[in-house]
């Protein structure tokens, strides 16, 4: 058990941001740091970042694969919205 103890004092907040990056359950992780008493706060925070982390990652690649989807669909049927300007409100030139 003393093992367990200075392993997850050293390695115990990465274990938990890790487990909050990826899609498995934090419960894994938790229930055995609060039995061995582990800080409340340096879990919280390492959750918190971990969770952080996990929904921009979802959310980016939300935008970006939507972005790719509709540049596909413009490219194969031409552009199904109208014409598409650009900054300058000024059409945009076909390359």
């Amino acid at each position: 058990m003393d093992v367990l103890v200075k392993l997850f004092n050293r390695y115990g907040s990465i274990a938990i941001l890790i487990f909050a990056l990826i899609p498995l359950s934090d419960d894994l992780i938790f229930i055995p740091l609060n039995v061995m008493r582990y800080s409340i706060l340096k879990a919280f925070m390492s959750a918190l970042i971990g969770k952080f982390f996990m929904n921009l990652i979802v959310a980016y690649s939300g935008r970006f694969s939507w972005a790719s989807c509709f540049c596909h669909v413009q490219s194969r049927l031409g552009n199904p919205l109208g014409k598409v300007h650009d900054r300058k409100g000024e059409p945009r030139k076909k390359i």
